[in-house]
């Protein structure tokens, strides 16, 4: 028996003060093993005894007092097997469990009442996939064992931290799966290389230690990544379960076919219907979905609360009520729709709920409600996924023009919450499936595509789709298209340093708003032109429309844009030494984007947070900070937003320096640009290594580097911050002195003849050689 401390102490204080206590769950979940448990640790309370009743295998609910009696030992000689059992528990202090009782439920509540009714001393412990329903039941559900949080780990398996590795060591499920994995495979361990696969495992199965037992038993003659890949197909996989369990816990397939067996014909059309659903869903979306001819069908919502109550359906807490299947059973439930009904139809019910869901939530996230409906799509993330999936399968599949709106609808959603590259994605499926949808369809999602571009640091690709979303929204006649064109175009002109086609697309963009009175385009506007003189170091200027796009954020509610706008007072206060000031403004700034669940963004201010700490000489609040800023960008679930924060925590510890934490940051950051093809980011790593290469004292790679680094640059219109420039101009007459001039002009052109992947290769490689080197003739820092 493997954790569940936090459930056995719960489990024993409801039975302390209850007579019936029952617990409920999905097949497999554990309940039997935790009613054992607890019946074990509970014995002495109990002079009379604790009798287990298993009643798996009876097939007669008549023989379920039989079964009991015989379990307790009475000898009954009149066919009376009821009465015998009241009759020897009526004064005596004891606990039943009854085990396995959902197969014969009308029986075993008989049973319990029966008892109740008669028996004042003694209590029940039933277990079943739903309560018996009778007056006095408390009803407990079984959660699954306490999982991993997958997107916490870093995307790549050969990047498994120490920490990371260790915390998944003291979770329930991992430990349920290596325990068993080493009785199957005595020299079965986990390492650095298989942890995340072990991890996807525990996760995919829902912490179910069923299931987890039957794959653990697989290490055998596969690998736990053969295993992860096979997932897919888990009921082929997941057989061979011990010989001396009950049939139906033997195989997968076996322990669904059981509790889907016992469902009512609706029942189950229902919850095959269900299954469409990922991560997820809504009794509305239910009601709507599961719709057959009659638009209203009022039986759904019943249906649905019996489906929790039978443990198919788990039913989850939180602002808004929320179901969802397991994954398990959802890809059975899969397979009976396409089997027993038409599921084309089930699934253009679910894409049209969601694209229409899509066009609600744009209308409301530049407005008051903006948290509100942020939080809603990230909980409908997966169900959108589904539904962009199925309506852009094909080219010329009639539903690619609900994908192109369901795509274009969501751009702000995708960028507010770092979900950058996942969006340009399906935007440019989607482009590319309905090429011949209405122009203002594809001139939207050409702009989402223009700004996610911009995001992502590639402003020649951001400008061609803004060119071309400003020239349909200008034939289209739409004055809020072309001003967001505009808007955008703007902003990759900043981006490429061409701040005079900024400002000029900034100032059109601002007037036409302003015509229109689109108050939160207008908050905008003012916070980028407060960018754009802040990157002409006009700090007076910029600082005035900075607050004048604060105040227009807080007019409309856009919280986005207020977080952006306090953010970057912040950095003007920071810059006059107004430390105070910069304190308070970013720590509004982080409030307000943790309300908004722009997690990125809470690891930039948190960034900003540790440098002050750091800068006024609270080393304890920075590191505290440091750490906080990583644990934030992860949550984030993306890897630009990981991938920024390494590099800023790289800056941080550079400039305290301690080398070798920076270059283990750094390296971590550009290997996550690198993955994403963030050509912006990757240029900004090559300029912290050059400042490591010459803090190492190989200033061939440091040239070398900002060859190649100028080389990516020019090619992809990206200009070097002034920190940037300003850190290369204290480093390079070191690099000229050490090498002459000719030397550094010809590693300079070496550099810029390398491919991309040539100099990360060479970053890394030369950097590492320089730290094992220092570190061999210092020690290591701690």
């Amino acid at each position: 028996f493997i954790g569940r401390e936090k459930e056995m102490a719960e489990v024993k204080s409801v039975l302390s003060s209850n007579r019936l206590v029952t617990l409920t769950g999905a097949g497999g979940c554990g309940k039997t093993r935790l009613a054992l448990q607890v019946s074990a640790d509970v014995l002495e309370e109990f002079p009379d005894g604790v009798w287990l009743v298993d009643l798996a295998n009876v097939s007669d609910a008549s023989a379920a007092p039989a079964i009991a009696a015989a379990a307790l030992g009475i000898r009954e000689d009149h066919g009376r097997p009821a009465s015998a059992l009241t009759e020897f528990l009526r004064e005596r202090p004891s606990l039943i469990v009854l085990d396995n009782c959902e197969h014969i439920l009308e029986a075993c509540a008989s049973l319990a009442q029966s008892i109740l009714q008669n028996c004042s001393a003694a209590k029940l412990l039933v277990t079943s996939r739903e309560p018996l329903g009778i007056d006095s039941e408390v009803a407990w559900r079984v959660p699954s064992l306490k999982m991993p949080d997958v997107q916490l780990l870093t995307p790549s398996p050969a990047r498994i931290s120490s920490g990371e590795l260790a915390d998944l060591t003291q979770c329930e499920s991992i430990i349920l799966f290596l325990d068993r994995a080493r009785l199957a495979l005595p020299t079965f361990k986990i390492t650095h290389q298989n942890a995340a696969s072990i991890a996807q495992i525990c996760y995919r199965l829902d912490g179910i230690p069923l299931a987890i037992e039957l794959a653990s038993a697989r290490v055998k003659v596969l690998t736990v990544e053969q295993i992860a890949q096979r997932l897919d197909d888990r009921f082929r996989l997941l057989t061979g379960g011990s010989r001396t369990a009950i049939p139906r816990h033997q195989t997968l397939r076996a322990l669904i076919d059981w509790s889907y067996g016992m469902l009512l014909e609706n029942e189950r059309r229902t919850l095959c219907s269900l299954s469409v659903f990922a991560g997820g869903f809504t009794e509305e979306a239910a009601r709507y979905v599961c719709q057959a001819d009659a638009p209203d069908r009022p039986q759904v919502g019943e249906e649905l609360g019996r489906l929790v109550d039978k443990s198919m359906v788990v039913a989850e807490e939180g602002q808004e009520p929320r179901f969802r299947l397991l994954e398990t059973v959802r890809q059975y439930c899969q397979e009976k729709l396409l089997e027993n009904w038409d599921a084309e139809a089930v699934r253009t019910r679910h894409a049209d709920y969601f694209v229409s869901f899509g066009d609600r939530a744009e209308a409301e996230i530049r407005g008051r409600n903006q948290a509100y409906w942020l939080n809603r799509l990230e909980a409908e993330r997966d169900n959108i996924r589904a539904t962009l999936r199925w309506c852009l399968a094909l080219e010329g599949w009639p539903l690619a023009e609900s994908g192109l709106r369901l795509a274009g609808s969501l751009w702000q959603f995708w960028a507010i919450r770092n979900h950058r590259k996942e969006g340009l994605d399906w935007l440019e499926s989607a482009l590319r499936r309905a090429i011949n949808a209405p122009p203002k369809l594809r001139a939207q999602a050409l702009l989402g595509a223009g700004w996610l571009n911009w995001h992502l640091g590639r402003s020649g690709s951001g400008r061609a789709y803004g060119e071309q979303s400003l020239a349909l929204y200008r034939q289209l006649d739409n004055a809020w298209g072309v001003a967001y064109s505009l808007h955008e175009l703007g902003s990759v002109a900043e981006q490429q340093g061409r701040f005079e086609d900024a400002r000029a697309h900034y100032i059109e963009s601002l007037r036409i708003r302003r015509e229109i009175a689109d108050a939160p385009g207008i908050a905008w506007s003012l916070c980028h032109l407060g960018s754009l003189e802040l990157a002409l170091d006009h700090l007076d200027e910029s600082r005035n429309y900075y607050q004048q796009g604060l105040n227009a954020a807080r007019e409309t509610g856009d919280k986005w844009a207020e977080a952006h706008a306090l953010d970057q007072l912040g950095i003007l206060a920071n810059q006059a030494n107004d430390f105070d000031l910069a304190r308070s403004l970013w720590e509004d700034s982080l409030a307000i984007r943790q309300e908004v669940g722009d997690k990125a963004s809470i690891a930039r201010s948190l960034i900003h947070l540790s440098h002050l700490a750091a800068l006024t000489g609270d080393q304890v609040r920075s590191a505290t900070l440091q750490a906080e800023t990583l644990v934030a960008a992860k949550q984030a679930r993306d890897s630009w937003a990981i991938a920024h924060s390494l590099h800023d925590l790289g800056t941080v510890a550079f400039a305290n320096g301690d080398v070798n934490a920076a270059f283990s940051n750094f390296a971590e950051a550009l290997l996550h640009f690198r993955d994403l093809d963030d050509l912006s980011g990757i240029s900004i790593s090559l300029a912290a290594f050059e400042r490591l290469a010459v803090n190492r004292n190989s200033m061939d790679v440091a040239a070398r580097l900002y060859g190649a680094e100028q080389a990516l640059r020019e090619a992809s219109s990206i200009p070097r911050s002034p920190a940037l420039e300003s850190a290369w101009e204290a480093d390079w007459p070191k690099v000229l002195d050490a090498l002459g001039k000719d030397g550094f002009e010809a590693e300079v052109a070496a550099g810029k003849a390398m491919s991309v992947a040539d100099t990360i290769e060479l970053a890394l490689k030369a950097t590492a050689d320089a730290n094992i080197s220092d570190t061999g003739r210092h020690g290591s820092k701690s």
